[in-house]
């Protein structure tokens, strides 16, 4: 029962929406001597162009500049910040190389330390001396069999 009052309300709900026919109309068309053929009364002439490939040429130029201005200042950035790293690692450079002449001038400004008197062990003729060289070479020359008196 639920089916057929279903099927009655869109039948009923068609008929009410469907627009009433009045007969077959004929379509109203004249002759275009532009574009040799019929067409419609309010027909308005094309000519074949190619903006569109235009279009598309100039936007394709546009972004393909806007591409190489971008990568040309992503070259500018890069060559700065190249150029400012060697500037700044050159300006380390002349610091250190300045500290270092400096500490150059003052080592050679400051007295020499006094130097002690060389002690040779082969010719301390000192018996008192306690070094351990000379002390083997006297020790050494007293018991050697040859004569050492000239030494």
């Amino acid at each position: 029962m639920g089916l057929i009052r279903r099927r009655a309300r869109t039948l009923i709900r068609q008929r009410v929406r469907k627009p009433v026919r009045r007969g077959a109309r004929r379509a109203v068309t004249r002759w275009c001597p532009e574009c040799q053929r019929n067409v419609r009364p309010f027909h308005a002439c094309v000519t074949a162009t190619d903006f569109k490939a235009r279009k598309a040429r100039q936007l394709r130029e546009q972004k393909r500049a806007r591409a190489k201005a971008c990568r040309a200042e992503q070259r500018r950035r890069r060559r700065e910040r190249e150029k400012a790293r060697r500037a700044k690692a050159a300006a380390a450079r002349k610091a250190k190389a300045a500290k270092q002449r400096a500490e150059a001038k003052a080592r050679a400004k400051r007295p020499a330390a006094p130097r002690q008197p060389v002690h040779r062990w082969q010719n301390c003729r000192d018996p008192e001396c306690t070094r351990y060289a000379c002390v083997a070479y006297r020790q050494g020359v007293e018991d050697c069999p040859r004569s050492h008196e000239g030494e």
